[in-house]
């Protein structure tokens, strides 16, 4: 896969992406609501006295990562609790295709936010922790390299029923290299009473 074709096919799942999320807000503002809540000319934030368990899947797009240059599929277990800063997330992700394989734990922070009262949505930042072993070559095979790094992540959530939601991801890590991670999974939210965002 050449360059050219690697750089489209990464424009073409961000287009979807963010076509996707344009396409749920506007979806989700058409809904009507049973009582008006929160702030409807800005942003109201949580208060992250709430816990959540999520499952993601989706593609790790790296950039400047040696012997790992394709886009991969992934997946990942992510687990958040409150805390007096946001909510604490710590998420486990893994790949494994084309002769590569990756291992990414991330620790970090969370913000939630329901934006002009239509849409939730969270960002956040982490420090992270790969293992990955690159691609083999015809006469070569690589050891496993553990390498450092950071995150900052941003998406959405869309409602299906009860506790249970949409999350949609975007992870751009630093280091090694860089990479863009593109996901969509399930979240369940327990305990606390902060039901919004």
């Amino acid at each position: 896969m050449t360059r050219k074709s690697r750089a489209l096919k990464f424009f073409r799942i961000l287009v979807a992406a963010v076509l996707g999320l344009v396409i749920s807000f506007f979806a989700k503002a058409q809904t009507p609501n049973q009582k008006p809540q929160g702030n409807p000319n800005g942003i109201e934030w949580s208060d992250h006295n709430y816990m959540d368990a999520s499952l993601t899947f989706g593609r790790f797009l790296p950039f400047g990562i040696v012997g790992v240059r394709s886009n991969y599929p992934m997946w990942g277990v992510m687990f958040s609790h409150g805390s007096v800063l946001g909510q604490v997330e710590y998420q486990f992700y893994s790949a494994k295709a084309e002769g590569v394989t990756l291992y990414e734990g991330a620790f970090g922070l969370r913000w939630d936010f329901r934006l002009f009262d239509a849409i939730d949505g969270f960002w956040g930042i982490g420090v992270d922790t790969y293992y990955y072993q690159r691609k083999r070559t015809v006469s070569r095979e690589f050891d496993y390299v553990t390498s450092g790094g950071t995150d900052l992540k941003w998406g959405a959530y869309f409602p299906i029923v009860g506790e249970i939601r949409l999350r949609s991801d975007f992870k751009f890590n630093m280091g090694p290299g860089k990479s863009f991670y593109v996901g969509l999974g399930f979240q369940y939210r327990f305990g606390g009473g902060d039901k919004k965002p």
